[in-house]
């Protein structure tokens, strides 16, 4: 098929400038989708686009393509596009105005129009309703392209609407009527230029553009889009991040509230709206500032929310602050920080920071220092009757020692004096005399000691520490048992006092003549035995210097025993455990 130069330079206008159209919104679609949270918001948007471009890309093929076969193809393709582009702008609209997409139901409903007129379409050989003529140079609408016109409008105009209001009511251009206006030009435009398009195919109005008539209106529909993108990204009109302030204020768990220079409510996120009594028309006093001031901002709240649905405070009273204060509030037994900050020159915006979880942290916090508190005055309580216990066994240990000094020390002078008074030597009378003097002077210093530092004197060979306990008339013999080692200190004074005690009380109680003491040195423990030839006793009463032997070996861990047998003598048996085993031993 030929063409004439006019014609061809008709064909090269329609598929150049739907190229053009068709290559701009691709670039959009893809700028919008790498710079964009993926949101519904952002997939209907892109639904649009998509349409556009199957529209004006079906229009290039269908210009350039000489067969009327394949060019019924790309009609068929190209309405796809139309058909379908009423619904999703609907859609986009919904959730640019803060709805929530349509339920299933809805969207049965909703898809019956495009889809009843997309196969009027695909069908359109069998009964010539949406085509009455279809040649490759001459085409006529028929009677079903009405019908289904006014119903794609009825889509477009529904969410042209909804776009609309939304962006004269958006807070954050609040006072850019222009662009505003100029935007719902925008939108509307490629209704008027369709209108117009179609009402020249159905009548005799003459063609008023420079170029050969063709439908313009998939370019008409690009241009607006991408005016529509300039305002979106320069306004927020559109929830693109980080284009737009909106979709991420919206889903801020802190809560933002913009007021303008009234100090009226322009509006507020969804997570301020959760924090909000949902009853009618009722005045509360609900927030009660701490610091230096005392101001309540008191709330109205109405009725007729569909009429005014963003602006659930009338009015609001701030405190003369600077341009940025924090401050605490309570709300609905809700802990809130907020911050007042001023983000234009028209708008202010208060932003509340939730700080429940951390309030209540600290009051357990408070809860746990108390218990602290009153466990730290426990525990001073115990370390006084700890102390007080101290001082009581540092008492009886001192009580214990001087028993043990002035027992030990009198009985040894008593024997002294008696072998003296028998004495007719003088010799041996001033020599008994001198041992006893030297005897009470020895255990007077020791006895300084042990009040002094609460301690017994240094034994650094138990076996020569016992032998000098010996005095006459008493006959001490020791035997060590197994391989000698050293004990530590407590046991050693253990073992010491206990040979002592028996020393005091063979002379004393039994009037022995020889004491025998046994030291056993084994690998786990060690025994010491001592027992002595005097009267010895029936019924043994534990003194104070038994007692005191008693718990120094109880608290090595180890056990004792004493008593007679029935041919007399004394005998005290002790043991304990050693800490760590002898190596001497293994």
């Amino acid at each position: 098929m030929t063409f004439t130069p006019e014609q061809a330079v008709g064909k090269l206008t329609i598929a150049t400038s739907n190229m053009v159209a068709a290559t701009c919104m691709l670039i959009l679609a893809l700028f919008f989708y790498y710079r964009s949270q993926k949101t519904p918001l952002l997939y209907s948007y892109l639904s649009i686009l998509g349409l556009l471009i199957l529209w004006t890309g079906s229009k290039v093929i269908k210009t350039v393509t000489p067969n009327v076969t394949l060019r019924w193809s790309c009609v068929v393709i190209q309405y796809v596009g139309v058909q379908f582009l009423g619904l999703s702008i609907f859609i986009f609209a919904l959730l640019y105005a803060g709805y929530s997409l349509p339920k299933k139901e809805q969207w049965a409903f909703l898809l019956i129009h495009p889809i009843i007129s997309f196969l009027a379409v695909a069908t359109n050989p069998l009964h010539y309703g949406f085509y009455s003529v279809f040649e490759y140079g001459r085409t006529r609408f028929g009677w079903m392209f009405l019908p289904s016109q006014f119903i794609l409008y009825g889509y477009i105009l529904a969410g042209m609407f909804l776009l609309v209001r939304r962006s004269f009511d958006s807070r954050f251009h609040a006072k850019k009527k222009i662009i505003c206006r100029l935007f719902a030009s925008c939108a509307l435009a490629p209704l008027l230029i369709n209108f117009y398009y179609i009402t020249f195919k159905l009548t005799d109005i003459p063609w008023i553009f420079p170029f050969r008539p063709f439908d313009v209106t998939p370019i008409a529909m690009a241009l607006s889009i991408t005016f529509f993108a300039i305002p979106a990204s320069i306004y927020r009109f559109l929830d693109i991040v980080p284009l737009s302030r909106q979709h991420v204020y919206d889903h801020f768990k802190q809560g933002v509230i913009w007021l303008n220079p009234s100090l009226e409510i322009v509006d507020m996120n969804p997570a301020v709206k959760s924090w909000l009594p949902s009853n009618g028309l009722k005045e509360t006093k609900a927030f009660v500032f701490e610091g230096s001031f005392e101001t309540v901002i008191s709330f109205f709240f109405r009725q007729d929310q569909e009429k005014n649905r963003q602006n659930l405070w009338q009015w609001i009273i701030l405190p003369p602050t600077e341009e940025t204060t924090s401050f605490r509030t309570v709300c609905r037994d809700r802990h809130l920080k907020w911050r007042k900050m001023r983000i234009e020159k028209d708008l202010t915006a208060i932003l509340f920071i939730d700080i429940t979880e951390i309030v209540g942290m600290q009051e357990q916090l408070q809860a746990s220092q108390k218990k602290l508190e009153a466990m730290g005055e426990q525990l001073e309580n115990l370390a006084k009757k700890e102390k007080e216990l101290a001082v009581f066994r540092a008492r009886s240990l001192v009580s214990q020692n001087v028993h043990d000094f002035i027992g030990h020390s009198l009985t040894v002078v008593m024997g002294k004096l008696e072998l003296a008074l028998l004495e007719k030597d003088g010799k041996v009378l001033d020599q008994c005399l001198y041992e006893g003097k030297e005897l009470l002077l020895n255990n007077l210093t020791d006895l300084q000691d042990s009040l002094c530092q609460q301690g017994s004197p240094p034994v650094s060979n138990l076996e020569e520490a016992i032998l000098s306990l010996a005095t006459s008339p008493l006959q001490l013999e020791v035997r060590c048992q197994g391989t000698p080692y050293v004990l530590e200190a407590e046991q050693n004074e253990a073992v010491y006092r206990l040979c002592r005690e028996a020393i005091t009380n063979a002379i004393r109680h039994g009037s022995a003549k020889t004491l025998h003491i046994f030291l056993r040195y084994q690998q786990h423990q060690f025994e010491v035995y001592a027992i002595d030839d005097g009267s010895g006793c029936t019924h043994v009463t534990e003194s104070l210097g038994l007692k005191g032997i008693r718990e120094r070996i109880e608290v090595l861990g180890g056990r004792i025993s004493f008593g007679s047998g029935e041919g007399g003598g004394f005998h005290i048996y002790g043991e304990f455990p050693l800490a760590i085993p002898s190596p001497s031993c293994l």
